[in-house]
Protein backbone atom coordinates (compact mmCIF):
# COMPACT_ATOMS: atom_id res chain seq x y z
CA UNK A 1 0.00 0.00 0.00
CA UNK A 2 2.75 2.42 0.80
CA UNK A 3 3.44 2.51 -3.18
CA UNK A 4 -0.01 3.43 -4.04
CA UNK A 5 0.50 6.15 -1.67
CA UNK A 6 3.73 7.33 -2.58
CA UNK A 7 2.21 7.15 -6.35
CA UNK A 8 -0.83 9.41 -4.98
CA UNK A 9 1.33 11.41 -3.33
CA UNK A 10 4.11 12.10 -6.16
CA UNK A 11 0.84 12.49 -9.21
CA UNK A 12 -0.48 15.60 -7.03
CA UNK A 13 3.01 16.91 -6.81
CA UNK A 14 3.28 16.74 -10.39
CA UNK A 15 -0.04 17.80 -10.87
CA UNK A 16 0.30 21.38 -8.75
CA UNK A 17 3.92 22.43 -11.05
CA UNK A 18 1.97 21.39 -14.13
CA UNK A 19 -0.54 23.58 -12.88
CA UNK A 20 1.76 26.74 -11.39
CA UNK A 21 4.46 26.38 -13.64
CA UNK A 22 3.33 28.21 -16.60
CA UNK A 23 1.54 30.96 -14.05
CA UNK A 24 5.47 31.56 -12.31
CA UNK A 25 6.79 31.86 -16.11
CA UNK A 26 4.37 34.27 -16.96
CA UNK A 27 4.92 36.55 -14.00
CA UNK A 28 8.85 36.12 -14.65
CA UNK A 29 9.84 33.96 -11.69
CA UNK A 30 11.82 30.30 -12.16
CA UNK A 31 9.58 27.18 -12.19
CA UNK A 32 11.21 25.69 -9.55
CA UNK A 33 9.57 27.92 -7.28
CA UNK A 34 6.24 26.17 -8.18
CA UNK A 35 8.12 23.00 -7.30
CA UNK A 36 9.06 23.73 -3.92
CA UNK A 37 5.41 25.28 -3.27
CA UNK A 38 4.08 22.06 -4.57
CA UNK A 39 6.47 20.00 -2.55
CA UNK A 40 5.70 21.69 0.37
CA UNK A 41 1.69 21.30 -0.30
CA UNK A 42 1.62 17.78 -0.88
CA UNK A 43 3.42 16.74 2.18
CA UNK A 44 1.04 17.63 5.03
CA UNK A 45 -0.65 14.78 7.08
CA UNK A 46 -4.31 15.93 7.52
CA UNK A 47 -5.39 11.99 7.43
CA UNK A 48 -3.30 9.28 9.17
CA UNK A 49 -2.32 8.12 5.62
CA UNK A 50 -1.52 11.30 3.19
CA UNK A 51 2.31 11.34 4.41
CA UNK A 52 4.18 8.60 4.15
CA UNK A 53 7.54 9.87 5.96
CA UNK A 54 4.60 10.49 8.98
CA UNK A 55 3.83 7.03 8.53
CA UNK A 56 6.34 5.39 9.00
CA UNK A 57 7.20 7.53 12.09
CA UNK A 58 3.99 6.94 13.66
CA UNK A 59 3.77 3.04 13.64
CA UNK A 60 7.73 3.20 14.96
CA UNK A 61 6.86 4.87 17.35
CA UNK A 62 3.88 2.45 18.43
CA UNK A 63 0.82 4.02 16.30
CA UNK A 64 -2.33 4.39 17.80
CA UNK A 65 -1.64 2.33 20.77
CA UNK A 66 0.92 4.57 22.20
CA UNK A 67 -0.31 8.50 21.16
CA UNK A 68 -3.64 8.41 19.38
CA UNK A 69 -3.78 10.33 16.24
CA UNK A 70 -6.19 13.31 17.94
CA UNK A 71 -2.99 14.90 19.47
CA UNK A 72 -0.69 14.01 16.50
CA UNK A 73 -3.27 16.64 14.97
CA UNK A 74 -2.14 19.74 16.32
CA UNK A 75 1.58 19.18 15.15
CA UNK A 76 0.30 19.25 11.87
CA UNK A 77 -0.72 22.96 12.44
CA UNK A 78 3.38 23.45 13.64
CA UNK A 79 4.52 21.67 10.54
CA UNK A 80 2.40 24.09 8.19
CA UNK A 81 3.45 27.23 10.14
CA UNK A 82 7.23 25.86 9.51
CA UNK A 83 6.58 25.08 5.50
CA UNK A 84 5.28 28.55 5.21
CA UNK A 85 7.74 30.45 7.25
CA UNK A 86 9.91 28.66 5.16
CA UNK A 87 8.36 29.62 1.77
CA UNK A 88 8.72 33.24 3.40
CA UNK A 89 12.22 33.01 3.99
CA UNK A 90 13.39 31.29 0.95
CA UNK A 91 11.92 33.20 -1.71
CA UNK A 92 13.00 36.87 -1.17
CA UNK A 93 16.01 35.13 -0.29
CA UNK A 94 16.60 33.83 -3.38
CA UNK A 95 15.60 36.82 -5.09
CA UNK A 96 18.27 38.52 -3.79
CA UNK A 97 20.57 35.97 -4.87
CA UNK A 98 19.17 36.54 -8.42
CA UNK A 99 17.62 33.10 -8.51
CA UNK A 100 14.32 33.78 -8.79
CA UNK A 101 14.00 35.10 -12.73
CA UNK A 102 12.78 33.22 -15.39
CA UNK A 103 15.09 33.39 -18.76
CA UNK A 104 13.58 31.39 -21.53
Amino acid sequence: WTYELSSMLFGAFIMFIIIFAPFCMAAGMNPMIAGFVAYVNVMPFVVYYQNIQFVVAYEAFGGEAKIPFKKVMPYYFVFIGICIAGLLVSVPYWSALGLTSYMP
